[in-house]
């Protein structure tokens, strides 16, 4: 039992870690991986000899994902195989994460606990939007003590703002869910803090100018009714959808984001990658070229097979192009299975959880289709996390019964 106590404070210190840093530093956030690996092993473990282990289908799934990629860059001989393997090691966590966080749950959580971590969590990410903020500004981020990584775009803290941009969508659908469901909630949290919060971020997100972000999250906030009420799930869509055609005749800015000149040639790059994908995963049916082996050979596909934009080089800024490409077309199907399964298991859950899982999934999969979501470190941690707790079974939030 003191064995099992030890672990479970390494899972409540790997969560507090990612909760605090997650949009604040990557390199730090990556001590979650550390802190929750060998519980993660040990409650897998544990489950396995009380013949208590059990994975959803998403799981089993993801699982696959991860040994078809193995075994395409085996097959293919990528070079630096070694380190490329490791990669997955995002998704194998988040499997593991999900027998460190119910064991964590059985014995160790408070309610006050987990209002702590989603306060810290919201107030961090807070801080970063509003360095970035400031950077954008002032072309200086203060907090980070380097310029600005954009001109024009923010980027919280990251040097990327397209990074930023596809990991606050995901934030701020959690946000949303955390105001939609106030009162359903089992921690009970401040309302104004959290539009405030949502108010800063979103300001953030706007000015990241991120196309792909934006479809997604827009898209993805209906489904928070859809499990409950079909008249509001169809509203809210309309009303959505009305919202982003007026936003897009009267606000120029806004306008831009998907007209200008620079966005356009950037859409022909990216079609042109979606071709070379596509092609190669024609000409390698199987396993691909291997894992993360796209990006370094798109250039030199394109020229071979005579597409465009030869000179831009870079992965396939879509989630299910680049594993077709990659990991051919049983890495691809099981990709795309995987997002279905997890967007039927949030549907059946029948809680705010799933009801904001499902949100969560759909941005996942509309921002994917522009954008290599699950190849960006910073927001793997935050998908697979919320992935592992999404996981988790429904009768462990009753927290409160327990105290």
């Amino acid at each position: 039992m003191l064995k099992e106590r030890r672990l479970n404070q390494l899972t409540y210190a790997s969560i507090l870690i990612l909760s605090i840093f997650l949009f604040v530093s990557f390199s730090v956030s990556a001590l979650h991986h550390i802190l929750i690996f060998i519980p993660g092993i040990f409650f897998v473990y544990k489950s396995m000899k009380d013949h208590n282990f059990k994975l959803s289908g998403s799981a089993w799934v993801l699982l696959g994902v991860i040994g078809i990629a193995v075994l395409s860059i085996i097959v293919n001989d990528v070079p630096n195989a070694m380190r490329i393997i490791l990669k997955l090691r995002y998704f194998l966590i988040g499997i593991l994460m999900i027998f460190a966080l119910e064991a964590w749950f059985k014995e160790n959580t408070s309610v006050q606990k987990i209002k702590w971590i989603i306060y810290l969590f919201l107030i961090c990410a807070t801080i970063a939007s509003l360095s970035g903020l400031v950077a954008k500004y002032a072309g200086y981020n203060y907090l980070k003590m380097k310029p600005a990584c954009h001109a024009d775009r923010t980027c919280g803290m990251y040097g990327m703002y397209m990074t930023y941009a596809y990991g606050m969508q995901f934030f701020l659908i959690i946000n949303l869910a955390l105001i939609i469901f106030y009162k359903k909630l089992l921690v009970k949290l401040n309302l104004p803090f959290l539009l405030i919060v949502f108010l800063i971020n979103g300001v953030s997100f706007y000015l990241s100018y991120a196309r792909g972000a934006y479809l997604g999250f827009l898209a993805a906030i209906p489904f928070f009714f859809l499990r409950n009420n079909v008249k509001r799930f169809t509203w809210v869509g309309v009303g959505l959808v009305f919202i982003a055609m007026i936003g897009f005749l009267a606000v120029p800015q806004f306008r831009e984001t998907f007209t200008d000149h620079n966005r356009l040639k950037s859409n022909d790059q990216r079609i042109s990658q979606y071709k070379v994908a596509w092609r190669a995963g024609l000409s390698n049916p199987f396993f691909g070229l291997g894992y993360r082996n796209f990006e370094p050979q798109s250039g030199k596909l394109k020229a071979k097979w005579g597409m465009e934009f030869p000179e831009f080089i870079g992965h396939a800024h879509n989630n299910f192009l680049e594993h077709l490409a990659a990991t051919g077309f049983i890495g691809f199907f099981l990709l795309i299975l995987f997002h279905i399964f997890w967007f039927i298991e949030s549907y059946q859950r029948k809680d705010p959880l799933g009801d904001c899982s499902m949100a969560f999934v759909v941005a996942l999969t509309l921002s994917g289709m522009v954008q290599y979501t699950i190849g960006d470190g910073e927001n793997v941690l935050l998908i697979m996390m919320f992935y592992a707790i999404t996981q988790m079974r429904p009768h462990l939030w009753n927290i409160s019964a327990r105290q």
